[in-house]
């Protein structure tokens, strides 16, 4: 399937892999953090890397070996959100939501047309 594109925003495609992350301090009804723990910036490309590669399959595509795109760091990533989203487990939610567009683009996965993109949400809700 071919997009069409507006210039700030998404192509429109078949299908668009969304991964939001950010810190669960903004989370309303979230507990304060440890004392003394230092504040870090859940909300930043680099942390946010740092929490995908805590599965070894994923640091390994952000390592860039065999199967991963050394060449292409963007894309590597992409495809980590990817595997990412779709290894979750549970009941689909509909939700709506506002975020902070970090890096989004097109699969690398063969016979892939979608769409991935990775933010940091300023708001989400359900959506009956």
């Amino acid at each position: 399937m071919t997009g069409t594109s507006l210039p700030g925003r998404i192509p429109a495609v078949g299908r668009v892999v969304v991964g939001l992350g950010g810190s669960r301090n903004h989370v309303l009804g979230a507990s304060a953090g440890a004392e003394g723990a230092p504040a870090l910036a859940r909300s930043l490309l680099p942390s946010l890397l740092s929490g995908l590669s805590a599965n070894l399959g994923i640091r390994s595509l952000l390592d860039g070996d065999a199967s991963g795109h050394p060449d292409a760091p963007d894309a590597a990533v992409l495809s980590a959100v990817r595997r990412t989203a779709e290894a979750l487990q549970g009941p689909r939610q509909r939700m709506e939501f506002v975020a902070k567009r970090l890096l989004h683009g097109p699969s690398r996965e063969p016979d892939d047309d979608s769409i991935v993109l990775l933010g940091s949400p300023l708001y989400v809700a359900l959506v009956d």
